[in-house]
């Protein structure tokens, strides 16, 4: 990975659909500075149709899935004074190096999805916060990767988040709710559906 070759006070990732605009690195340094303990920065990611991508990650279906907030809205400025993220999509993001230094660099055993909500977590536990910097913009191009088979592979890493930084219960009810839509799947011949969920309680990454 190139963040081990890495030398500087920062570390920026940006996915290679992405286009930056002016300021954009400056406004995500500036973000940083302004708390010692601010450990994640993101930007405002946007759609090439102007409208929004990402502003963080929404977790009004947790731990179904995690979203990213304000997805397909028009931008009016909504989530601008909403700075404080749990975690956030690292399409692009800033991380400071003595994070890194501290907990590590991202679980590589997270193939597709989820790396970035696991080093948000993992961040936190540790005292550091993840915020947002509107000011920021970044243009996304999304794929729509989400509607394939990689998605399965995504409900594979959930156990591992839930067991490391939730409360226990968290992770009983997910396999109860893991354990039903394999049975609902099979009652209604979704084999997709039925496999999907009960490898994320077999092949799971604990």
């Amino acid at each position: 990975m190139l963040i081990r070759k890495s030398t500087g006070k920062y570390i920026i990732l940006v996915n290679p659909d992405s286009e930056v605009t002016e300021d954009w690195a400056p406004r995500l340094i500036e973000k940083a500075e302004e708390d010692k303990k601010i450990g994640v920065v993101a930007p405002k990611l946007l759609q090439f149709n102007r409208l929004i991508d990402s502003t963080g990650h929404d977790y009004k279906i947790w731990p179904y899935a995690v979203g990213d907030r304000g997805q397909g809205e028009i931008d009016h400025g909504q989530y601008d004074n909403l700075t404080e993220l749990i975690s956030c999509n690292f399409g692009c993001a800033l991380i400071k190096r003595p994070l890194i230094e501290q907990i590590g660099l991202l679980e590589e055993r997270f193939f597709l999805y989820y790396e970035d909500v696991e080093y948000c977590h993992r961040a936190r536990k540790n005292g550091w916060r993840v915020v947002y910097s509107p000011e920021s913009i970044v243009y996304h191009e999304r794929h729509g990767s989400g509607h394939n088979k990689l998605m399965d592979e995504s409900r594979r890493y959930m156990p591992y988040i839930l067991r490391r930084y939730y409360p226990k219960r968290e992770l009983v009810k997910w396999g109860i709710r893991k354990a039903v839509a394999t049975a609902a799947g099979l009652k209604n011949k979704d084999i997709r559906y039925a496999s999907s969920n009960l490898g994320a309680l077999v092949n799971g990454v604990w």
